[in-house]
């Protein structure tokens, strides 16, 4: 099979694009995680400016139960 960067490159290895692919999937993995972290902090701190999980789902785009769960889950845990 003819990747299309074989197609603009005949010189590419198969095996060069595949450690290209995996090295892209690893950086967008960084970043969504990253992204996700950022999220999670921000729903903390306005959780804790008083804001209710509806005003905070309206603003993340998710629905209130999830932005429930997502306080819930990072609560941290009582000893």
């Amino acid at each position: 099979m003819v990747t299309p960067r074989q197609q603009i490159n005949p010189d590419a290895t198969p095996e060069a694009d595949k450690a290209n692919i995996l090295r892209r999937a690893g950086v967008a993995a960084r970043k969504r995680a990253k992204a996700e972290a950022d999220e999670m902090l921000a729903i903390r701190l306005a959780n804790l400016a008083g804001a209710s999980t509806r005003e905070i789902g309206e603003a993340t785009e998710r629905s209130h139960a999830t932005v429930a769960r997502m306080l819930q889950r990072s609560a941290p845990e009582a000893d």
